[in-house]
C-alpha cells in the first residue's frame, strides 16, 4: 500500500468511528479535523522533545511556527480530502477488503493515534520537569 493510500486509508477509519457517532452534514470534515489535530500534536511533541534536549525555549518562535504549520497542514488535508471529494473513490474499494483486513487495520490505526498521543503527554511532561530558571 503506498503512502498516499495509507493516508486515505487512515482517513476512511476515522469517518467510520465518527459515523458510529452519528452521520450529520459535518460528517465528512470531523476526520480531517481530527488528522489535523494528530499532525499538530504529532509536531508539538517532537518540538517539545527538541526543547527538552537543547535546553533552549523561545515561545514566540515555536507558536509562530507552530501557527504557520497549522494552517499549512489544514490546506493540505482540506486539498487532499475534501476538494473533489477524491476520498470516495477510495472509500469503494476499502469497503471490498476482507473484514480481517480491516480488523487489523482499524486497530492498527487505533495504536497510531494512541502512541501520539502518548508521545505528545510524555512530552509535555517531561518539560514540566526541567527548572527552566537555571
Amino acid at each position: 500500500m503506498t503512502v498516499k493510500k495509507s493516508y486515505y486509508y487512515f482517513y476512511y477509519r476515522l469517518y467510520k468511528f465518527f459515523i458510529l457517532f452519528g452521520e450529520d452534514f459535518l460528517i465528512k470534515y470531523k476526520p480531517v479535523t481530527f488528522l489535523i489535530f494528530l499532525e499538530v500534536l504529532l509536531l508539538s511533541a517532537l518540538d517539545n522533545w527538541y526543547t527538552i534536549i537543547a535546553r533552549r525555549w523561545d515561545i514566540k518562535g515555536h507558536l509562530m511556527l507552530l501557527v504557520i504549520i497549522t494552517i499549512f497542514i489544514s490546506l493540505f488535508n482540506y486539498s487532499f480530502f475534501l476538494v473533489g471529494d477524491k476520498y470516495k473513490k477510495y472509500f469503494f474499494e476499502f469497503e471490498s477488503y476482507p473484514k480481517q483486513k480491516n480488523i487489523i487495520a482499524g486497530w492498527i490505526a487505533f495504536l497510531l493515534v494512541s502512541l501520539i498521543i502518548t508521545t505528545y503527554i510524555i512530552s509535555d511532561y517531561q518539560m514540566g520537569l526541567i527548572d527552566w530558571k537555571k
